[in-house]
């Protein structure tokens, strides 16, 4: 199964490709700026040129071909995502940690 993201604008689709990834789906994304670090060719999923059809169809027609990759792929994201969640809540935790200890300081 994969998870394609429509998104071709240069600062988008972050959410839709981590909701992907997690779900453990194969990302077939456009190759803009806002998504390098979700979609890493071959790991984690495809990359086409933005606005490309053409690209677009040959990536999904090479996914149908490839189960045993895009199953790796969605694998490969579900851990990364995963990983960058774990991160993410890591440094919630020391930002409110460090924000309650300076206004004890303070006060």
């Amino acid at each position: 199964m994969l998870f394609r993201s429509p998104v071709t604008r240069r600062s988008a689709g972050q959410l839709t490709a981590a909701t992907g990834m997690f779900f453990g789906k194969a990302l077939i994304a456009s190759d803009i700026p806002s998504l390098e670090n979700y979609v890493i060719p071959g790991q984690t999923g495809i990359l086409v040129p933005p606005g490309d059809p053409r690209a677009l169809a040959q990536a999904i027609n090479g996914f149908l071909k490839e189960e045993e990759l895009v199953g790796f792929m969605g694998k490969n994201g579900q851990a990364l995502e995963g990983e960058y969640r774990r991160l993410a809540r890591n440094s919630l935790v020391d930002c409110l940690a460090s924000l309650f200890r300076d206004r004890r300081l303070e006060g």
